[in-house]
């Protein structure tokens, strides 16, 4: 979430820990095996990441590019320590890409003049990072920002040596060993007055600098023709007693941050976290004063976005050490996943509100309690259970986190137990309401006797939460009702005659004597007495003429023959067969 300038608030004080951000960018992201074309493409997707997120994104149109740069009014209208990772990230983007091109100078000299122009890119961006960062901005008295914008001693510090650094690798292309060599000592200096300053998790990253740089120094003074290594040529008089200052505030004793969650107590390191959680009470503080549920989901929505950013960010931090048999990093990790579960429930249910705020009649019934009140009666319940399923599921997915289970966490497992029995009460409460609205009594009532069931069990355990149980309180009295009203109608099904039931066959009544059949439809002429035209039936006659033309018809062979011997075995066979015997 971006922080909003307020007039005449206090200067806000912004970091940048150069050093310990790209060494951890570098060492995840291809540097540990010398690919430099991948942490390129980290660089640039770590900058349009920030861009969007600071909503300054860069696009074209027809009429051209809208380039916007990272300036000092800019850095404090947004208020955010980002806007100096921008420019870090795009100085180390334009670096790698030198290196790229270094390599392939070798097969085609000309990239050599693209190298240096890269080169000479990340310069002019590290001089603009760490002017920004060594002069404040003090707003003037016409400005619309009345808000200055000041910078800790040890960003100017890391800026510097930065700049000191990316000057030294373009001299060192260019050959230019003297120049070279005392923008390496200059660095040089700082990072090891720094080292001295800073805690001792981050100590080995400097003194992996320091080496990395003493290789490049050695080269440059032996091509110099210097054999003294280590000697600098430059007045370091006016950074002394900046770092001076650094070391004094580094040594005093500074109350660390933790954070205590299940019976545990785990320090804070990583500064972006800190903020994390700090911003993270300024949203949850203003979700608690808004009346509106718009607004709530407004919140919300930052809300999960920094907590999505915090978790990608311990997902990267390997650097934690293991205490306790789980290491702090995974117990952050935990808990931030376990945040950003509850954050996606508290979302659910604002939209379950907002639905019923703006379905319902009557708007003084809005939140969940106007779930169970006669207004919510004429909402479809297929509308409230998406979110109650929704809910349902989130709530399995923060009971299988590894962290409450290896930590014993009972009393908060106890706690969402106890929620997901009472959403499952009104789960099935709106179930059987959708059954009701289908006119499936029997369905419904099976329904509200399983939910006077399930009210039972979470009236006993929700009994020291107040705000579920007032929830089953108001469902105890809906059901009643419902249950009762389902019950009625269950039996008026069972005592109406089915003949009233059964779907008009479609046939007259002459037809169907033998059954009642409603006769309510003959006036408006959907029913018919008889049918007509009736249908034809075959009637029993004796023939008005005999066949006398059999004799003068030509048949077939075969045919004839067996007429022929038809003709012959007439009446007069018939008897003699009967009274002589037949011959065979």
């Amino acid at each position: 979430m971006t922080e909003k300038p307020i007039e005449g608030s206090p200067p806000q004080t912004l970091f940048l820990h150069v050093l310990p951000i790209i060494w951890g960018c570098q060492q995840q992201h291809g540097l540990r095996h010398g690919d430099y074309l991948r942490y390129r493409s980290f660089c640039s997707r770590r900058i349009k990441h920030i861009r969007h997120a600071l909503k300054i994104t860069q696009q074209s149109h027809r009429r051209g590019f809208s380039s916007k740069p990272i300036t000092a009014e800019r850095v404090a209208t947004i208020v955010d320590s980002r806007c100096l990772e921008l420019l870090l990230m795009e100085s180390e983007r334009a670096w790698a890409c030198a290196m790229i091109l270094k390599d392939e100078s070798q097969l085609e000299p000309r990239r050599k003049h693209h190298m240096f122009r890269r080169l000479t890119a990340a310069l002019v961006t590290a001089e603009e990072l760490h002017e920004l960062s060594s002069k404040p901005f003090v707003p003037s008295a016409d400005s619309a920002i009345q808000v200055a914008a000041v910078y800790d001693t040890r960003t100017e510090l890391e800026t510097r040596a930065y700049l000191s650094l990316q000057k030294a690798r373009l001299l060192l292309e260019r050959c230019n060993w003297t120049d070279a060599k005392e923008s390496f000592t200059s660095a040089r200096y700082i990072y090891q007055r720094l080292r001295d300053a800073v805690a001792d998790e981050q100590k080995p990253i400097y003194s992996n600098q320091l080496e990395s740089i003493d290789t490049g120094l050695s080269f440059c003074e032996y091509n110099a023709g210097d054999i003294a290594v280590g000697k600098s040529g430059i007045d370091t008089t006016h950074l002394a007693d900046k770092i001076d200052k650094l070391v004094l505030e580094s040594n005093k004793p500074v109350e660390e941050e933790t954070i205590t969650w299940i019976g545990r107590t785990v320090p804070i390191k990583n500064e972006k976290i800190r903020k994390f959680f700090k911003r993270l009470e300024t949203i949850q503080a203003e979700i608690a004063a808004a009346t509106e549920e718009r607004s709530k989901i407004a919140l919300i929505e930052d809300a999960l976005e920094e907590s999505r950013q915090a978790h990608y960010i311990l997902k990267e931090d390997q650097s934690e050490k293991t205490t306790g048999g789980m290491s702090v990093i995974m117990f952050l990790l935990g808990y931030v996943t376990f945040l950003k579960l509850g954050q996606s429930v508290q979302k659910n249910v604002s939209l379950l509100c907002s639905t019923l705020e703006t379905e319902s009649t009557n708007q003084n019934n809005v939140g969940l309690l106007s779930l169970f009140l006669s207004s919510a009666q004429r909402i479809k319940p297929h509308l409230i259970l998406r979110y109650i399923d929704n809910v349902l599921q989130l709530l399995d997915d923060i009971l299988e986190l590894p962290v409450l289970q290896i930590s014993s966490a009972e009393d908060v497992i106890k706690e969402y137990k106890m929620r997901k029995l009472a959403l499952k009460t009104i789960r099935c409460f709106q179930l059987a309401r959708g059954y009701s609205f289908q006119n499936e009594w029997k369905s419904a009532l099976a329904l509200y006797v399983r939910s006077s069931k399930l009210l039972k069990e979470s009236l006993e355990a929700t009994s020291g939460y107040k705000l579920e149980h007032s929830w089953l309180i108001a469902l105890q009295k809906s059901l009643k009702d419902e249950q009762f009203y389902a019950f009625t109608q269950t039996l008026v099904e069972q005592s109406s005659p089915t003949i009233l039931e059964e779907k008009d066959s479609g046939q007259p009544i002459e037809s169907e004597l033998d059954k009642f059949v409603d006769c309510s439809g003959l006036a408006v002429g959907k029913k018919s007495l008889v049918k007509l035209p009736p249908d034809m039936l075959p009637v029993p006659c004796k023939p008005f003429f005999f066949d006398i033309a059999s004799n003068h018809v030509t048949l077939p062979s075969g045919v004839e023959q067996k007429v022929k011997s038809q003709e012959q075995s007439g009446i007069g066979g018939y008897f003699k067969g009967w009274l002589w015997g037949s011959s065979k």
